[in-house]
């Protein structure tokens, strides 16, 4: 944008902000300051008609709006379309997630879900990783996590495991990890809502999991 002359440009970004919140940090750069000119050369983006909407993503990957005219609705596709990956190059699209694959049936998130997924009824046991360091030992660990999870599953419904890769994404603010990826975590049913954890250690057994979520799990 410009100064204060695009008020109705405002309009139609701040209800698609707030419904994509979780998915996207929306932020408002004034092309007439220099500093914000200065930061658009950096990442090499061409001359541009005032207001656009430019998608900076973690991948590096620079995604320009494409229509001429910005509505609520072009906008709300757009984003989606980027969320599902039709807008970024094939060779920087995430590759093979070899650690998914290791836990078949567990339901793999987005970080924006997993507040909703926190609260006094369920515990939550959660993997934590990145796709992209898929490496020999940190498989070994998934593959370890993968029979811990196996015993939890018969608990049914208090209990919700998911998956979480954090290549390209951030984990909610409150939500703090002290160890390195991978990380295996249990959210307490009891006072899940504010963030707290329990980092499982790296020696953690399918045989003490099953007592560890019980005590959790109400």
């Amino acid at each position: 944008v410009e100064g204060n002359s695009n008020e109705e440009f405002k309009k139609i970004l701040t209800p698609v902000a707030q419904e994509f919140e979780w998915k996207f940090m929306f932020a408002l750069g004034d092309i007439g300051y220099q500093d914000t000119t200065d930061q658009l050369k950096k990442i090499g983006l061409p001359e541009l008609p005032i207001p656009s909407i430019v998608v900076y993503y973690q991948n590096d990957s620079t995604i320009i709006y494409p229509e001429k005219i910005i509505t609520q609705g072009k906008l709300r596709e757009f984003l989606k379309d980027i969320l599902r990956g039709k807008h970024i190059s094939k060779d920087r699209r995430p590759k093979e997630d070899k650690f998914e694959k290791l836990f078949p049936g567990v339901e793999k998130i987005e970080h924006y879900r997993l507040p909703s997924m926190m609260n006094d009824k369920q515990c939550v046991v959660a993997i934590f990783y990145r796709s992209s360091k898929a490496t020999p030992r940190n498989l070994a660990l998934g593959k370890k996590m993968a029979e811990i999870v196996e015993v939890v599953k018969p608990l049914g419904e208090d209990v919700k495991v998911v998956l979480m890769d954090l290549t390209y994404q951030k984990l909610p603010g409150n939500v703090k990890l002290t160890k390195s990826l991978p990380v295996m975590a249990v959210f307490p049913a009891n006072h899940a809502e504010k963030g707290t954890l329990s980092e499982l250690n790296r020696d953690f057994t399918p045989e003490n999991m099953l007592s560890f979520v019980k005590e959790f799990r109400t």
